[in-house]
């Protein structure tokens, strides 16, 4: 099992979405699962995200086109 990062050292980075986010769910990179909150918008499970900035000890991610 791969040791979770730094949470800062995420930024920019590209993960999957765990579970829906309406905004809070759950991300995964590097075999590590995240808490995570959509930056507003909702996302679907297995969707992949971007990860934009840490706040309050969550991701704050969005959805990648």
């Amino acid at each position: 099992m791969a040791a979770p990062q730094p949470l800062a050292g995420l930024v920019g980075q590209v993960a999957v979405a765990e579970t829906v986010l309406v905004p809070a769910g759950k991300v995964r990179l590097g075999g590590v699962t995240y808490d995570a909150v959509s930056d507003g918008a909702f996302i679907e499970a297995q969707s992949k995200v971007v990860i934009l900035r840490v706040s309050s000890g969550n991701l704050v991610v969005r959805a990648v086109k």
